[in-house]
This record gives C-alpha cells, sequence and structure tokens, in this order.
C-alpha cells in the first residue's frame, strides 16, 4: 500500500516505464495483443488503486462518500454517488472505489483507441499513459477521468457521423461530470471543412485571443479613471480565477495545429476532421480567456485526440521509414514521463499548482 505522494512518485515512475515499453512490446504481437493490452491495463489500473486516501488530492472526498459521510454529496454526480453507495455496502474500501474508476477510465480509452486504429491502438494507449492528463484522472480528477473516457467515445461517434450515438455519449459523460458539456460544440466546429474557412476562423480566434489580453492590460490602466472600468477589469481578474496563460503544453498543441492546417488539403477525411476537433482548444482559449483553470479543465477532453495526431505524424510527414522519427518518437514520449513526474512533485508533494 503506497501511503505517501512521495512513495507514489518513484512507484509512478517504475510503472507508467514498464507499462510504455509493455504497450509498445505487445504492439509487435499478433492477434492476442488486444487481450494482452488489456490485460496490462486492467494490472496498471489496479497498481493505481493501491494507496491510501492520503495520496492525491482529492481521494478524501471519495472516501467520505463510501462512509456516506460527505456533505457535498449532492453536488456529486449520479453515477459517482452509487457507484460509492455500491462499494460502501460491498466492502467499504478505498481501493475498491479507485481500482473501479481506474479500471473503466483506462479500459473505455483503450477500446476507444482500438476502435480508431486497430493497427496502432497499444502505441495510441502507451504515448498516453505518459500525459500528466493519465496520472490526473487515475489520482485526482476521478470523476472528469471516467467523463473524459466517455467524451472520447462522443469525438469518434461525430467524427464518424453517428450523430445519434454522439448525443447519448455526451449526455452520459455529462452526468459522470458536467464539464463534458463542452463536447456540445463539436458539431459546429466540425461543420467547417473547407481549408480557406478553417484558416479565416483560425485566422478571427488568434485575433480574438489578443484582443482579449490586450483588453485586460488596457484596463489595468484604465481602472482608475472610471468605476466602469475598474468593475470590467475586476470581473475579468477577481481572485478567485487566474488569467489564462500560454503553458508549455499549450506551445505543444499549438505546433500540432499548425502541422495538421499546413498540411490541411492532404490529410485523409478521418485525420482532417480530427485535427478540426482539436481547434476546440483555440476556442477554449478565446471563450475563457479570462479563467485560466476552466480552459484547462475543458482541454483535458482533447488531450487524447492530440495522441492521435501525434502518433500520426509519421503518416502526415511521410517520415514512416524514417529511423529518426522512430528515435524520437520513443525519446519524447519518454520525456514527457519525466515532465509528468515533475508536475506531480509540483502539484501534489510541493503543493505547487501551475
Amino acid at each position: 500500500m503506497i501511503e505517501s505522494n512521495d512513495q507514489f512518485l518513484v512507484y509512478y515512475l517504475i510503472l507508467n516505464t514498464c507499462y510504455f515499453f509493455g504497450m509498445l512490446g505487445l504492439h509487435l504481437l499478433g492477434r492476442s495483443r488486444l487481450i494482452f493490452g488489456a490485460g496490462l491495463t486492467a494490472l496498471l489500473s489496479f497498481c493505481y488503486s493501491i494507496r491510501t486516501a492520503g495520496v492525491g488530492s482529492d481521494a478524501g472526498n471519495y472516501i467520505l462518500l463510501i462512509a456516506d459521510k460527505n456533505p457535498l454529496v449532492q453536488e456529486m454526480s449520479p453515477f459517482i454517488v452509487y457507484l460509492g453507495k455500491l462499494v460502501h455496502i460491498l466492502s467499504g474500501d478505498e481501493v475498491m472505489l479507485f481500482f473501479i474508476v481506474s479500471f473503466i477510465t483506462n479500459m473505455t480509452i483503450l477500446f476507444a483507441f482500438y476502435k480508431i486504429d486497430r493497427k496502432n491502438y497499444l502505441v495510441l494507449m502507451a504515448v498516453f499513459s505518459v500525459s500528466f492528463l493519465f496520472i490526473n484522472s487515475n489520482m485526482n480528477v476521478l470523476r472528469q477521468g471516467m467523463a473524459i473516457s466517455v467524451g472520447f467515445w462522443a469525438i469518434y461517434y461525430i467524427v464518424n457521423y453517428h450523430f445519434t450515438r454522439y448525443a447519448v455519449a455526451v449526455v452520459l459523460a455529462t452526468l459522470i461530470h458536467s464539464s463534458a458539456v463542452i463536447l456540445f460544440i463539436l458539431p459546429v466546429i466540425l461543420w467547417v471543412q473547407k481549408k480557406r474557412t478553417v484558416y479565416l476562423c483560425v485566422f478571427i480566434l488568434a485575433i480574438l485571443y489578443l484582443a482579449t489580453a490586450s483588453a485586460v492590460t488596457i484596463l489595468y490602466y484604465l481602472q482608475d479613471i472610471h468605476w466602469s472600468f475598474a468593475r470590467l477589469y475586476w470581473y475579468l481578474t477577481w481572485e478567485n480565477i487566474k488569467q489564462f496563460n500560454l503553458k508549455h503544453v499549450y506551445y505543444l498543441y499549438l505546433v500540432i495545429i499548425a502541422i495538421y492546417l499546413y498540411l490541411y488539403e492532404s490529410l485523409s477525411i478521418e485525420l482532417r476532421r480530427y485535427s478540426l476537433v482539436f481547434l476546440s482548444i483555440l476556442v477554449l482559449m478565446v471563450l475563457f480567456r479570462s479563467d485560466d483553470f476552466i480552459v484547462d479543465r475543458f482541454s483535458f477532453y482533447f488531450i487524447p485526440v492530440a495522441v492521435i495526431l501525434y502518433v500520426n505524424l509519421y503518416k502526415v510527414l511521410k517520415v514512416n521509414r524514417n529511423n529518426l522519427y522512430k528515435t524520437l518518437f520513443i525519446f519524447l514520449p519518454f520525456m514527457w514521463l519525466g515532465k509528468s513526474a515533475y508536475q506531480f512533485n509540483l502539484w501534489w508533494i510541493l503543493g505547487i499548482v501551475r
């Protein structure tokens, strides 16, 4: 049983390194690789669950939920409430709850990758496992992690124009975590298909983003002139929110977006649609410019799409036989594993949220 965040940091690095290379190794197998991949994912989910309530930052609420003592139970989604009550009846053990949530989340995403790309789904899952979202959805944002996994199926359905299934998946994800409502913007985004229209929309979003950034700066100097300026500045910068800023991960998102926009016409229909879905990141940056937390939490739903676009760069850039790409492909996600460990250290060991 892991009893501290410091212990879990070492545990996480060993565990996810083995999982990353294990999934890449299973990718070389034949028909049995889905069974072994699912088994390895289930084992990883169990390994994440053998921890005390003090490991991670939100686990305590779920422990109280199991004991039926959580005052916030009315604000939680029905799914997690009934799941907590079920675990309370069966054992009252937090490990069981952690395992069920991690198992549902990870397996749902694995089978979504399988549905999307039956050749490279284990590679997709390996890359996803080194992201901070992976550790966060298994350690902290448990409810949203499940909602993200169901929401990923909604993205798959809308990309393939299965609108009824898409709507059902979004509603189900919203019942798990209300933030999944952001996925209802996808039909509007996918309505844009032509290259010139896409470029125009991106240009407008960029102008709006820069304009809102400038507006906050200007209002800072105008707030002493008139109360209306001060009030508007307060609304955009009040103490409970933090102005959105471009963190390192968003620069990587922008690089991926730029590559796919530049090569837009040469993409397959499916990759075009996934690249359009990923443009939701830009929409979030504009709509919620004044709230850093909201942009980060909403953008979680599109990180699995970033994994698809990253892994498919070898097709887009036509370097599928290039050994340099293969080397970078392994090296860069491995670096990302280190970055996720560093962020884990900031959030849960040092208590610094960035």
